[in-house]
Formats: C-alpha cells, sequence, structure tokens
C-alpha cells in the first residue's frame, strides 16, 4: 500500500509501435497535470524491451526500465487493446497493483490493419487486461461504448475530456507561416489528416460557395493525405484554388499555435463520428469561432449559437450558408471567440483533466488501503 508519507507514483504506459500513440499528447499532458498535483509520474513506452514474458530489466540510457516502475503506486495504460495494457496488466499482477486504462480510441476500424491489431489484441491479452482493470478512463462517449464493445464494465468507466495545451495554443500569437503564405486579412482553417470521412471536399465546396468568391478571403487546410490530390483538382475545378492554401503540418508545434491564433474561424466538417476533434479543442484554446458538424465529438466542443455554428454533416449548402453568416456577423465572432477561450480553459485544459484523474485515481487507491485496513482488522483464528 502507499506511504501516507511520501508523494504518489503512477506509470503511464504507452504503445510506442503505433503511430497515433506516439503523437499523442494525452500521456505527456497527464504526466505535467498529475505532477502540478504532487504525484510523481513516469511514462514508459513499450518497445520490444519491455514485450517479454517479463520485462527486461536492464536498458539503454534513461529508457525505462521494471524497476523505475516497481515503486509505482498505480499502472495506467493506454488503449485497451495494445500491447502496452497487455505489459501493465501482467506488472500489475505481479507487483500487486492496481491497473487503470485510458481509452483514447485512437485507431479506425476501417483501417484492416487496425481492426487486426485491435482483434489481435482483444484475442491474445484482453482478459487478462479486463480482469485487472480497476478503473477506465474514456476521452469521450464514443470511447466509452469501445470499451464496453471491448468487455469492460460500464460502471468502471468514468468520460474525462482530453486536454489541450492553453499555454502553447491560445490567442494573440503571431504567425510566422501566415506571414509566409502571404494570406488575405481573414482566412478559414482546417488542420487534419486528407482523408475519406474528413468532409475536407466539403468544406472546399461550401467555400466556394460563399466566402471564397471574396478576395479578402482564403481556406488553408493544413495536413497532408490520400486526398490531397483529389482536394487540389477540386479547387481548381471550382476556381478557388488561387485562395486555397495545402500545407503539411508543421513541424514547430509554435508555427501550428500561430496559425490557429491568427485565423478568422475554424471549421471541423467531420463526416465521420470517429474524427476525434484534437484540432477543434485546439481551435477553442486559441479563441476562435468554430463551425462542426452535428457529431458526437464535435458536439462536445461546440455549442451552437454559444461558441460557434454546428451543421449536418456532407451538407456544403448548409456549411456554405454558416461560413456566409459567420464572416458577416463580427460583433457574434467576439462573442463566440470569447466563449471558446472560456470553455477551453474550463473543460479542455491541462489542470482540470488532471484533477479529475487524480481523484479517481486516488478513489481507487483509497479503496486499496481500506480493504488492507479491514482484512488486517479481522482476527485471525
Amino acid at each position: 500500500m502507499p506511504d501516507a508519507d511520501r508523494s504518489l507514483k503512477a506509470a503511464l504506459f504507452v504503445d510506442s509501435l503505433n503511430a497515433r500513440a506516439r503523437r499523442s499528447m494525452h500521456p505527456e499532458n497527464l504526466a505535467h497535470g498529475l505532477k502540478a498535483r504532487g504525484w510523481r509520474t513516469e511514462v514508459v513506452p513499450v518497445t520490444g524491451g519491455l514485450l517479454g514474458l517479463f520485462p527486461r530489466r536492464e536498458s539503454k540510457g534513461d529508457a525505462p526500465t521494471v524497476e523505475r516502475v516497481e515503486d509505482a503506486d498505480i499502472l495506467v495504460a493506454y488503449d485497451s487493446a495494445s500491447p502496452a495494457a497487455w505489459t501493465a496488466a501482467r506488472l500489475a499482477r505481479r507487483l500487486d497493483r492496481p491497473l487503470v486504462v485510458v481509452e483514447p480510441a485512437w485507431f479506425s476500424l476501417r483501417a484492416p490493419s487496425e481492426a487486426f491489431r485491435v482483434r489481435f489484441g482483444l484475442l491474445l491479452w484482453g482478459r487478462l487486461v479486463r480482469s485487472r482493470t480497476r478503473l477506465a478512463i474514456a476521452i469521450d462517449p464514443l470511447a466509452a461504448d469501445q470499451l464496453a464493445e471491448h468487455g469492460f464494465r460500464r460502471e468502471l468507466t468514468h468520460v474525462v475530456p482530453a486536454a489541450v495545451d492553453t499555454d502553447t495554443f491560445r490567442p494573440g500569437l503571431a504567425s510566422r507561416l501566415g506571414t509566409h503564405l502571404r494570406l488575405a486579412r481573414h482566412y478559414v482553417l482546417c488542420v487534419g489528416h486528407l482523408s475519406d470521412g474528413r468532409g475536407i471536399d466539403v468544406l472546399v465546396r461550401a467555400f466556394a460557395r460563399s466566402v471564397g468568391q471574396r478576395e479578402d478571403w482564403n481556406l488553408v487546410l493544413v495536413g497532408s493525405g490520400v486526398e490531397a490530390r483529389r482536394i487540389e483538382a477540386l479547387c481548381n475545378r471550382l476556381g478557388v484554388w488561387a485562395r486555397v492554401h495545402i500545407v503539411p503540418l508543421p513541424a514547430d508545434q509554435r508555427d501550428l499555435a500561430g496559425l490557429f491564433s491568427a485565423a478568422t474561424m475554424y471549421v471541423a466538417p467531420a463526416e465521420d463520428e470517429r474524427v476525434r476533434g484534437r484540432n477543434l479543442s485546439r481551435a477553442l484554446a486559441a479563441g476562435l469561432p468554430c463551425i462542426a458538424t452535428d457529431l458526437p465529438r464535435m458536439r462536445l466542443r461546440v455549442e451552437h449559437d454559444v461558441n460557434g455554428l454546428i451543421v449536418v454533416p456532407g451538407d456544403d449548402q448548409a456549411l456554405a450558408a454558416a461560413l456566409t453568416r459567420m464572416a458577416g456577423a463580427p460583433e457574434a465572432r467576439r462573442r463566440w471567440s470569447g466563449e471558446s477561450r472560456r470553455i477551453a480553459i474550463e473543460r479542455f485544459s491541462i489542470p482540470p483533466m488532471a484533477a479529475r484523474i487524480d481523484e479517481l485515481l486516488r478513489a481507487v487507491l483509497d479503496q486499496d488501503r481500506g480493504a488492507a485496513e479491514q482484512a488486517n482488522a479481522q482476527p485471525r483464528r
């Protein structure tokens, strides 16, 4: 049991073989937030060295080893079907520590390789992970549904929205990249992978129908993907290519933050409900009025006529009308902008996320402490 006189320690296990997991800021944000609340944390990237029947103790450099997590009071594993969850579950059993699963719903079942990975993980170690899990944290209601599909009990699952770094993404930043691109006075921003289900073609058609007909507006698409060439061809066909900029995701996050901060509005045109909405959270943090589609993960962040507008997915006419309305209402944009920043700070910044998870982790440890004290208090026969 944890010593009341020392700070608690959490070990966070992440599958470093999964590209989506490597790009996620959730483990880093959670570690940072828990440290601010007095915890010690260790982020454990699960690689070949930790995938043996018993994880290795030797290490090169600063790579985490079993010895560095043996003193953890609680183990936290990302992605219930991942090797990280398997490794953490085996250690939880071996060290007699409580296991917490964080389900970010990183994968898309449309990708055959991802679907195979999930089925493989659930088949090989799903039962062990479920049996050791004391608490499951879902980043949104869809992730909670995914946990239920994986066999986790609903009463163990709590929804805690993922956090955005509101210090990095904030209003008032200059955009070096925007200056380099020579963007117009106003621009519509959309950030994300250029792939099926994202609604990028719908956004381009809506832009061409509305503010794209004006010289003082640009559309900036940040990202890359299999749909890039088709989007370029669509822009040419609609006659708006000169006002549309498709740029790769900047390597320096400060450049991305600057693009958000200098934008006039943000659009999340997703058609697939599995689109996570991470960049929509960044738009809120940057204080942008937002247009989003009527999907669960989008509605979690945008309230109609509170911090933006909600439109029907896949409807370019409805999106064009929303773009026209927002472009022509500077007072409403200012009001929605302030609400976006407020919502980001109150609901999606690191401190409230860490506070809620801190509360949940301590509740698990308190239950264990109470059970141990009760067992010790019973007279021996």
